[in-house]
């Protein structure tokens, strides 16, 4: 059976593992793989895309979140059962409380971040350099006025970059929470700490009391997009583990 050596990425209770894959430079039999590891639901679920890319992005997704998933449980990943919370947000049946994971892709990624017994959230960004992208307007009815008024003072090279930021944290913020939170993106401000590698969140204890105590760490692993995990708890140091195809390349060849 196609499996991790036990042992070989422990997640600790203190742990977070972020994956993350640039799915188009995948091995091509790995394709193979992934239409024995989808379910017939998710089978019917990735034919339903009609852009080729997408159908290929869920598809590579999910056989990885299902592969990872199996490791970190000690289960065959074939197996496992998904179930939806009330707000659309996943989880493993078999040991659900256990493990804790959030998926995010966008253009030629894919990410993915696990955690034991505490919610998580990930969010990645594709950057739109384009000139028709007006990030100051956008910002002025999406964000807090915090952040509208970081994008607005950013020096014009800068200020794609930090509008994405600012988007990719609070993405992540509303997915880890699992609430939905609809309409809250303007409630609440993400904003980076000066001189550390963590964002705080501002003005959120009337929203949800779990936003108060999560913390977010900026993702690079392309300049071309915008990456940020929200981890539940203020417990410091989460020992943030990042890694890519690159830790499990031997285990498919």
């Amino acid at each position: 059976m196609l499996k991790i050596e036990s042992g070989l990425f422990p997640l600790s209770a203190d742990g977070v593992h972020v994956w993350t894959f640039h799915w188009p430079s995948l091995p091509d039999g790995l394709w193979i793989q992934t239409q024995k590891w989808l379910s017939p639901e998710e089978k019917a679920q990735a034919a339903r895309y009609k852009i080729p890319d997408d159908r290929l992005r869920f598809s590579f997704g999910r056989f990885l979140l299902r592969f990872l998933s199996g490791h970190y449980l000690g289960l065959d990943g074939k197996d496992l059962q998904m179930g939806v919370a009330a707000h659309g947000k996943p989880y493993w049946q078999e040991e659900g409380e256990k493990l804790r994971f959030n998926v995010s892709h966008s253009g030629s990624w894919i990410a993915m971040a696990f955690a034991q017994e505490r919610e998580i959230g990930i969010d990645v960004q594709m950057i739109d350099k384009s000139s028709r992208f007006n990030s100051e307007k956008i910002a002025g009815y999406a964000f807090h006025p915090l952040e509208v008024e970081a994008v607005k003072s950013a020096p014009a090279e800068e200020k794609m970059q930090i509008f994405f930021n600012i988007w990719a944290c609070k993405e992540s913020v509303i997915k880890m929470t699992g609430t939905g939170l609809h309409g809250a993106l303007g409630k609440f401000s993400v904003l980076p700490v000066p001189e550390q590698e963590r964002w705080q969140i501002i003005g959120c204890q009337q929203i949800s009391p779990m936003i108060k105590m999560a913390s977010i760490r900026m993702l690079a692993f392309d300049e071309n997009y915008a990456g940020a995990v929200c981890i539940q708890g203020t417990k410091s140091p989460h020992i943030l583990k990042i890694r890519s195809w690159d830790d499990l390349r031997q285990i498919f060849e």
